[in-house]
Order: structure tokens, then C-alpha cells, then sequence
């Protein structure tokens, strides 16, 4: 006997009454909502049966004096599902925060009932109905409570009352009973019996592994000659939804399947077909596989649903036919292929581990694919840069010094994919208005990729995502950085001294880590203790001993400074700083190279002449400058000209006076470019090796500026920049803009990528 202490218990026990009195089911699933929703203050009641024969939930509701349904699965996708599930009270005051869901993990919501009725949910109480307080009989749901009562514990009581109520109305009238297969409507109409049922149900699970030959559907069409029309009838019956087939006349939307792969929607047998507005419409085999569903859904945004139930075969039709959308672009952007290959993020303490996982959800694999087209394009960048409004988001790549489209993705992806970069890197998800940096380790295989990740605000409350792909590892060695004979010479007799400081200075991203690598690799030797600290270490070499700064320590960070005066104790024969980034850390360098050590670094300058000033300028004296320097190298990168497509061409005497001039007429003659000289040239055509530019690669330009002992006198006195470069020159060293030119006549490279990248 159950003993209600409330208010309303008499509109309780007349709804009892009302229960006994139900003459079917659809009148105890529709007017006993009614009577709840008064009872209970609701908008509206949704009542769910439960089905153990197919672990499924059913609601009927009238729309429009016509009955309809809705199937969920027992499983914790859906807000109904996970109430089944758990048999207990899920409460939840806004469905469309994600932190409202975040209580009930793995949970979504599902809006068809939206779709089908017009009503917009916002709150929902639900709560499951047990028979004997275990057996589940189905579930009971408030939608768009007043007064917050979706929060009362009193109601989710009287509710828990009333389910018993309920449980037992649905029980006595048969719902447990009730055979609600899928394919019910064929036997009842006798196209099929239920022998040719188990007959195509074996032979499914015979062939298990075929995608058709599997399908108890394919099998019912093919074999048993089950006619089309006849089982769109029983599938749109049993999952309540719309059935859709193949023409070819239907028109969907190319631009919907951006970023993503065939192989995921044929493993699946999903497609989404048309979005419109916020509403994302999918034609699936099962539309009770809320995995699949909810991983689209969520990687397209979507705040609504519309599911078509369809065959696979003509599923497969549709993938088909759009395949040319995932085929490259002739513009030589590609479309972000979803890859099946997934790369592995490394944990802390973690091994890596090797996936390739087709069935990954697809944001993961937007971004996977994202990053390994990038690593196979040799590409140094990766910019991701969202529209203005409804605009798609624009995913750059930068290769060879410049940046090009690698392809566009639609709004409801891009903020999929910030946040999956964000998540890899550690980052906040929920900070949008401060800058963050992050660091990203993948494994694809056998190979390793490190990133380098800065999330920067911009207008519109938008954010851009710049990723820096780190060296794989490997070093270069002096014969690949491509120097002039003189350079290679005079660097290899300044390495070679037992002590002081040596500095590679240009811009980021213009080699400088490479090349203190390469020099490095020649001193490498077992008699060598050679310890290097770096930020990040980008490339590892057997027998260095590399440190890596670690300023995520908050009480005592591992910084420049800490690190070199801690190696200074660890026994050095040679230090590489991987940049002196304040006046601390250049100090105890350049003590460091007073004291017997070769010490390599870096600096931010324009000029190897520059480099002299501003070592003062930061504070060092300029006699410990004097002393401890033994050279300087200023470099840059150029674009290669495609040895596949470059055009050669004599070049017309303007062009001929223009690299005089740029190389400076009092040394001309030694280039070879002499007055009214014959010079062959080359200019960029384009072909698809090189992506249509007419460039494939880069190289460096050089500028080496030896500490001679003319050289020091001048640093003793804190000569100028241009003064200490003019010493330099008369004693051998060429500058950049020359040491370009040199490599424009031999075909390397163009005059108008050597002066892009020197200022002078």
C-alpha cells in the first residue's frame, strides 16, 4: 500500500484510478500526461514504456490529433536512456549547458522531441519508474517546470510515488509483453515468415564481417525478396522516424562533409545530408546508435537533430557519389581528410602507444589529419583563423617561409576543433580572453610529433590557433646548410679554439638552433663533456647531455640563468644556450666563456655587426665582449627555386647593374658580375612538385663576422655597428644580401627572395 502525505493526494489517487481505467496504451501514455502536467506544474509530461526485448524506451504523444513516437536506447547518450540506465532521478535545469550535463557523464540531449512538437525544452525532471523498486518499467519526465521545480527534491518524491503507480498500470497492461521487433509489420503483413526471419537472421550472423551479407536488412532485400517499399514501411515504423532512399536526382550539401572521411561514414553507415539553420538532418541504417549520432552532432555543433532511417546499400550510394569531395583540390589546398590514423597524445608517465582507429570521433580526427597533411608537407606552421560572423574558419599552412590555404572548415566544426587543440595542449577550455601557450606530443606510428601551440583572442570573441611543428629530432649536418667555402672554412677554425663564445643570430625561425646543431655534431666527440639547455630541446643528439626549461615550476622556475649555473658545476667542456634572452643569462655565458669553456647561443639581431652593440647595450662591458668573443653568424632562409620547373634566362643589363649595385660595385668583379657581363639567371614557372609556386625548399644566406684581432680593437673602443661591419668586410666577411647573390647566380635562388628577407 503506498502512503502519500501531500497536498494533491487526492489528484494522485484519482489519477490511480484513471490508470486502472486505460483502455490502451497510447490512452496511458498521452492523457495520463495531461493530468500529470496539471498535477505537477509542467509544461509538459513525457512517459516512457520500456521494452527489455530490445532494451529500449518508447514514448507516444498526440501532435496535431495524430499519435507519434520517439525510441531511445538504454544506454547513458541520452537523458532518457541514462535515467533507464542508472534507475535514478537525472535532473537538469538548462539542457544546452554543457556544464549542466557534465553531472551525468557521457550524457547528451537529444532534441527530436523538439522536432516533433515545436515545444522548447528547457528544463527536465527524470525520473525512472521500478516495479517492486528494481524492475524497470520506464521512466517519467517533467519538461519546463515552474517555480525551480525541477530542483525539489519533494517533487522528484511524489513523482517516485506516482512511478510506482505508473510502473504497475504499464505492467498489467501488457507493455512488457508487447513484441515490438523491427521487422514485426513484414511478419504481420505476411511478406515474410517468422522461419525466413531466423533464416535471415543466421545467415546475417554467417557473414558477420561483410558490412551486407551481415545485415539482416541486406539480407531480407536480396535474398528473401523482400520489396523496398514494404520494409521502408516496417524500419520507419519501429524507429518512429521518416525512411529515406537512394535517387539520384537528391540534392545534398558539399560543403556540409567538409573535414570529413568516407571510411568513418562507411564503417558507420551514417551521412549527415543537409543542415539547415541549427538543425543537422542524418541518414543512418540505426537511429538508435547514439554514439555515432552524438559524435556527429557534437563535432558539427548542432543544436537540433533530424534522423531519416535508410538502407546501407543506399547509404554506401550516397558516400559513392560524393566521393570527389575528398579528392585534393586543384588549387593544391586539400580537403581535411579524416584519417584513419590517430595519433597518440603522451601522458605523464605514459608510453606511446600506435592507433589507427578509423571509428575515432571526428573532431579527433579533423585534427589528426589536420596535423599529419602538415607534417607531410613539410609545413613550419599551422594557422587556424575563424571568420568574421558565420564565415568558415580558415586553416593555413606555413612551408617554406610563406603561407598558403590548406582548407576551410564550417563554423559549427571550428570551435570543435580549437578546443580538441586546447585539450591536447593542456590549455583552459574555458578561458577565451587571455592568450595561452601550450605544447602538444603526438605518436603516428613510429614517428613523433611535437607542437608548439599559442591560442591568441581576437574580435568577435574569436580565437586563432597558431601550431608550430618542432624538429622531428634529427640534426642537419654542415654540408646540408649550404655554405659558401670561405664561411664553411672560417667556422670550422672558430669552433675549434678551446674557448669562448660563439653566437648564430636572426630572426625566429631563420635556422639558428640548426646550425649550432650542425657545429655541435663536429665537436661531438667521447673526450667532450657537452651539455646543451634549450627551449624547447628540438633536436636530440646521442652524447649531448640536453636540459629543458621549465618554466611551469611557479615556486623556483628552471630558467636560462638557474640552468647554465647549474651545468657550470656539472663538469663542461662545451655549453649550447639556446638564447640569451636577458642580461643574467648572457652574463654567466660569457663569463662562462672566459673560464675556459666554447659557448654557443643566440641572439635577436639584424646583423652580425649589430650582434656587438647590442651585447653592450644589454649591459655586458665592452671589454668582457672583446675578450670573450670569437665570431658571430647572421643568417636568414630563402625559397628554393624548383629544380623541376625553373626557367633559365640572360639576364638584360638593368637586372645586371641591379645586383652590381645590390652587391655592392667594389667587389662585384669577384661575383662575376662584371660590366656589360653575360649572366644567365633563373625565375620560377610552377608545376605540381612544387604546388604551383615555382619554390620547393629553403636555404640559408650567411653572414660570418670574425672576432680578429682588429675586430676586438674595435669592440675595446664601442666602435659603431657600421664601422665594426666595414672592418669586417675589408678582412673577408660578406654580408647577406652578398652571400644571396652568390646563390641567385648559380640558380638557387631569385634577387627578390634575397632582398624579402635583408634589410639592408
Amino acid at each position: 500500500m503506498i502512503s502519500i502525505n501531500h497536498p494533491e493526494a487526492d489528484d494522485i489517487l484519482e489519477l490511480a484510478f484513471s490508470l486502472s481505467q486505460a483502455t490502451d496504451i497510447d490512452h496511458l501514455l498521452t492523457e495520463l500526461a495531461e493530468k500529470i502536467t496539471t498535477l505537477f506544474k509542467a509544461e509538459k509530461v513525457r512517459l516512457f514504456a520500456y521494452n527489455p526485448k530490445t532494451n529500449e524506451l518508447h514514448t507516444k504523444f498526440k501532435f496535431h490529433d495524430v499519435y507519434t513516437g520517439l525510441r531511445f536506447p538504454v544506454s547513458k547518450d541520452t537523458l532518457a536512456g541514462y535515467t533507464a540506465l542508472s534507475k535514478q532521478v537525472v535532473s537538469v535545469s538548462d539542457v544546452r549547458d554543457p556544464l549542466e550535463l557534465s553531472h551525468y557523464p557521457g550524457m547528451s540531449y537529444d532534441a527530436r522531441y523538439e522536432e516533433k512538437t515545436g515545444v522548447e525544452v528547457r528544463s527536465i525532471l527524470s525520473v525512472p519508474l521500478l516495479l517492486k523498486k528494481k524492475e524497470l518499467i520506464g521512466i517519467i519526465q517533467l519538461i519546463n517546470t515552474r517555480d525551480g521545480a525541477f530542483r525539489s527534491t519533494k517533487v522528484a518524491h511524489f513523482l517516485s510515488h506516482l512511478g510506482k503507480i505508473v510502473a504497475a498500470a504499464l505492467f498489467h497492461h501488457g507493455t512488457l509483453k508487447r513484441p515490438t521487433g523491427k521487422f514485426d509489420l513484414l511478419i504481420e503483413k505476411d511478406v515474410i515468415s517468422k522461419d525466413e526471419l531466423n533464416q535471415a537472421t543466421r545467415a546475417a550472423r554467417e557473414q558477420e564481417g561483410d558490412p551486407l551479407k551481415g545485415d539482416v536488412v541486406s539480407v531480407l532485400l536480396e535474398s528473401f525478396n523482400v520489396p523496398e517499399n514494404k520494409m521502408a514501411a516496417a524500419l520507419s515504423r519501429y524507429y518512429l522516424t521518416d525512411f529515406l532512399p537512394y535517387t539520384d536526382t537528391r540534392v545534398l550539401s558539399p560543403k556540409l562533409l567538409t573535414g570529413f572521411n568516407p571510411v568513418y561514414f562507411r564503417t558507420n553507415f551514417a551521412l549527415p545530408i543537409s543542415m539547415d539553420g541549427e538543425t543537422l538532418s542524418i541518414l543512418i541504417d540505426d537511429p538508435l546508435n547514439y554514439h555515432v549520432i552524438n559524435e556527429i552532432k557534437t563535432t558539427m555543433l548542432a543544436r537540433e537533430l533530424k534522423l531519416y532511417v535508410g538502407f546501407r546499400r543506399d547509404i554506401l550510394h550516397f558516400i559513392d557519389r560524393l566521393q570527389g569531395l575528398w579528392e585534393p583540390r586543384e588549387d593544391g589546398a586539400s580537403p581535411p581528410l579524416i584519417s584513419s590514423e590517430e595519433p597518440q597524445v603522451e601522458g605523464p608517465g605514459d608510453e606511446f602507444e600506435d592507433i589507427l582507429n578509423e571509428n575515432a570521433p571526428l573532431v579527433i580526427q579533423v585534427v589528426n589529419k589536420m596535423i599529419l597533411d602538415a607534417c607531410e608537407k613539410s609545413v613550419s606552421d599551422i594557422h587556424i583563423e575563424p571568420g568574421i560572423g558565420k564565415e568558415n574558419t580558415l586553416i593555413r599552412f606555413r612551408a617554406d617561409g610563406a603561407c598558403f590555404p590548406y582548407t576551410d572548415i564550417v563554423p559549427t566544426l571550428s570551435q570543435s576543433v580549437l578546443n580538441r587543440i586546447k585539450l591536447l595542449a593542456g590549455l583552459k577550455l574555458d578561458e577565451h580572453r587571455l592568450p595561452q601557450s601550450g605544447k602538444i606530443r603526438l605518436k603516428s606510428g613510429q614517428e613523433t610529433i611535437e607542437l608548439r601551440v599559442e591560442v591568441t583572442p581576437t574580435v568577435g570573441g574569436k580565437e586563432d590557433a597558431v601550431l608550430r611543428l618542432l624538429s622531428g629530432g634529427g640534426f642537419l649536418s654542415l654540408d646540408d646548410l649550404d655554405f659558401s667555402e670561405a664561411n664553411r672554412t672560417e667556422l670550422q677554425k672558430i669552433i675549434a679554439r678551446p674557448y669562448g663564445i660563439f653566437l648564430a643570430v636572426g630572426p625566429t625561425g631563420s635556422g639558428k638552433t640548426t646550425t649550432l646543431h650542425a657545429l655541435i655534431h663536429l665537436l661531438n666527440a667521447p673526450e667532450k663533456k657537452i651539455w646543451t639547455v634549450e627551449d624547447p630541446v628540438e633536436i636530440t643528439q646521442k652524447g649531448l647531455r640536453q636540459v629543458q626549461v621549465n618554466r611551469s615550476i611557479k615556486q623556483d622556475p628552471l630558467d636560462f640563468a638557474r640552468a647554465m649555473r647549474s651545468l657550470l658545476r656539472a663538469d663542461p667542456d662545451i655549453i649550447m644556450i639556446g638564447e640569451m634572452r636577458d642580461l643574467e643569462t648572457a652574463k654567466i655565458a660569457v663569463e662562462a666563456s672566459l673560464t675556459g669553456h666554447l659557448v654557443m647561443s643566440t641572439l635577436h639581431t639584424n646583423s652580425a655587426a649589430e650582434t656587438i652593440t647590442r651585447l653592450t647595450e644589454m649591459g655586458i662591458g665592452a671589454l668582457n665582449v672583446a675578450d670573450s668573443l670569437i665570431g658571430v653568424l647572421a643568417q636568414r632562409l630563402v625559397r628554393l627555386l624548383c629544380d623541376d620547373c625553373k626557367e633559365a634566362y640572360t639576364a638584360g643589363p638593368e637586372e645586371v647593374a641591379t645586383l652590381r649595385e645590390a652587391y655592392g660595385k667594389a667587389h662585384a668583379d669577384e661575383a662575376g658580375l662584371a660590366e656589360g657581363a653575360e649572366i644567365t639567371l633563373y625565375k620560377p614557372t610552377g608545376c605540381t612538385r612544387c604546388n604551383g609556386n615555382g619554390f620547393r625548399g629553403r636555404t640559408g644566406i650567411h653572414e660570418l663576422l670574425v672576432a680578429t684581432p682588429a675586430i676586438k680593437a674595435l669592440i675595446h673602443t664601442q666602435s659603431s655597428a657600421e664601422i665594426i661591419k666595414e672592418k669586417a668586410i675589408s678582412e673577408g666577411t660578406r654580408t647577406l644580401k652578398m652571400d644571396g647573390i652568390r646563390k641567385v647566380l648559380v640558380g638557387r635562388t631569385t634577387l627578390s627572395e634575397v632582398t624579402s628577407v635583408c634589410i639592408e
